[in-house]
């Protein structure tokens, strides 16, 4: 799994309370990396003193984040105790805010699903009743976790860049702070979803990949050089709304012709019911993206036309992409990647658009996270924190990723 991301400099300042939580941090990552290791192997693999090493690890021990586990082989003197991490000593919550549902994850250190909620709540709810439902939500998968349980913090992943006042005009930040009194970060959840792949999907050991988010939105994340890629404003990622017909329909941005005015899965079952009276099969009057993928796979032509259309699109689209920042790796996430005449057009139209140097290296792969990609990757943010800053001081740290733009 990659643990790169975000990773400090070891010796970037010169301060001493961020050098002592730096050193804490590297000899958790390098406990969590081998599993099984002794303070022997930490000291002469990171270059920290034995006596720095055994503070630390004291100090790890009694905050309970890992434990001693037997002894090793002997490498000529007396066997070394070995030490590994304890998976659920600090849990990590997770909560993805779609168009459509709330889920909330809990993930033990190694990514183990604790437990899972999932409310479906309506596009046109007011920001302050999505806030309260998540609230609850949290009150319930808090309210079901042993009383001794540690929570690192709580991640968030919205489906817009995170922009003061907040997101609908809400302070979400403080929202759920002040309810709460945990560690709190905010993300787009298209950079959550390439956390996630980064930690515990296809993009392990990547260090640069762009992750695609297809839903009621279309949003990407990129990880370059082992890190979310935010840009100057921090709406990099902002894929959906890149030009596909200039002067076309009109978006929900205000502007015609964006990728996502003709990809989404709202815009799809448009198509599709505009042509249901060609459509031979039965149901096709409904709203239900699963039906025009399922209608598409059984080889009904309007189907078939619609995703492969939108395939072509997003194909040109990641032609680009491609072309700009040469990733290893492109990961599509969403229930449209199941329509097999959608990736077929994907791939063709890379192949004959994309900068052939970069496009014959670049893999296209299906995320295996599901559509909890997003709770995920915002459950991993927190972990990626507790890495950042050592697991005993980052629960006294309190903080909020706010990008602009």
């Amino acid at each position: 799994m990659n643990k790169d991301l975000q990773r400090p400099e070891r010796w970037s300042v010169a301060d001493g309370d961020t050098i002592r939580s730096t050193n804490t941090s590297v000899v958790f990552d390098h406990i969590y990396s081998n599993r099984r290791t002794d303070r022997a192997s930490i000291a002469r693999d990171t270059g920290l003193s034995p006596t720095t090493v055994s503070a630390i690890t004291g100090n790890l021990l009694e905050a309970g984040v890992i434990r001693e586990s037997g002894s090793g082989a002997s490498r000529g003197g007396r066997r070394p105790i070995v030490l590994e991490i304890v998976p659920g000593a600090r849990l990590s919550i997770g909560v993805e805010v779609g168009a459509s549902h709330i889920t909330v994850i809990v993930l033990d250190l190694f990514g183990t699903v604790i437990s899972r909620s999932s409310q479906p709540i309506l596009t046109a709810n007011a920001g302050v009743e999505s806030v309260e439902m998540i609230k609850s939500m949290l009150e319930g998968i808090l309210a079901e976790l042993p009383t001794a349980s540690r929570v690192a913090g709580i991640g968030v992943g919205i489906q817009s860049r995170v922009a003061r006042p907040g997101w609908k005009g809400i302070d979400l930040d403080a929202e759920l702070r002040d309810s709460f009194g945990i560690p709190l970060w905010i993300d787009n959840d298209a950079n959550l979803g390439a956390l996630a792949e980064a930690w515990w999907g296809q993009g392990q050991d990547v260090a640069d990949f762009t992750y695609v988010k297809l839903g009621g939105g279309v949003g990407s994340g990129h990880i370059i050089a082992g890190d979310i890629h935010r840009g100057h404003s921090g709406a990099a990622g902002e894929i959906g709304h890149t030009p596909s017909e200039p002067g076309g329909r009109l978006c929900q941005c205000g502007r015609r012709g964006c990728l996502e005015a003709y990809i989404s899965s709202r815009t799809l079952v448009e198509f599709y019911l505009d042509e249901c009276d060609d459509c031979e099969s039965t149901g096709t009057h409904t709203t239900d993206r699963r039906l025009l993928i399922e209608a598409a796979n059984r080889g009904e032509e309007p189907a078939r036309r619609i995703v492969s259309d939108a395939g072509k699109r997003l194909g040109a689209a990641l032609s680009t992409v491609i072309g700009i920042l040469a990733p290893a790796m492109i990961v599509l996430s969403g229930p449209i990647t199941a329509a097999s005449d959608f990736m077929e057009a994907v791939k063709t139209q890379i192949e004959e658009l994309a900068f052939e140097q970069s496009a014959e290296v670049c893999k296209l792969v299906i995320s295996e996270l599901d559509q909890d990609a997003g709770a995920v990757g915002a459950a991993t943010l927190v972990i990626s924190e507790v890495f950042r800053h050592g697991v005993t001081e980052s629960d006294a740290t309190s903080q909020t990723i706010k990008v602009s733009g």
